[in-house]
């Protein structure tokens, strides 16, 4: 009796060799070394051979470096992560400090924005009020001067003599 062949359990770790070498070609692996992973991986380990040993303590080895560097990384990134995270607090620090003055900034510029249109209001009605003393002087320079004609007609002309009573 042939035993039935399982499609599904000899698939699978054909299908996870493939994934494992992918990402082993990506980290810069040989090509040579991959196709050797490629055919020893699947296989069980009592149907290897002493190259398909050898080719998977490569890779073996290759995965402990990768795994290695990975771990730099990670603490690398994790380092960075704590500076930045130290200065986004710094920075919240910073912008909580200077809110106070922001503030106090804020109300003088609305004072300031008060007082000057205050001080428009005061100019416009100083321009009113100076435009309303020029015209009441013209009209008593005209008075004058009318006041003089009149004066100048009534008075004798020069030499001239009085009548006597």
């Amino acid at each position: 009796m042939v035993p039935e062949f399982d499609h599904d359990r000899h698939l699978l770790p054909a299908m996870k060799a493939k994934a494992v070498v992918t990402k082993a070609r990506d980290r810069g692996l040989d090509a040579t070394l991959l196709a050797g992973v490629l055919a020893a991986l699947p296989a069980r380990p009592e149907q290897r051979g002493a190259f398909d040993d050898l080719v998977l303590d490569a890779f073996d080895s290759h995965l402990v470096s990768c795994s290695r560097e990975m771990e730099e990384e990670i603490a690398k990134a994790a380092a960075a992560s704590r500076e930045a995270s130290q200065a986004a607090c710094a920075a919240r620090a910073a912008r909580a400090a200077a809110l106070p003055a922001q503030t106090t900034a804020a109300e003088a510029l609305g004072a300031a924005q008060a007082a000057a249109g205050d001080a428009q209001l005061a100019l416009a009605a100083a321009r009113r009020s100076l435009a309303a003393v020029e015209d009441e002087a013209r009209e008593l320079l005209a008075e004058r001067q009318a006041a003089a004609a009149a004066a100048a007609a009534l008075r004798p002309p020069a030499g001239a003599r009085l009548p006597s009573a």
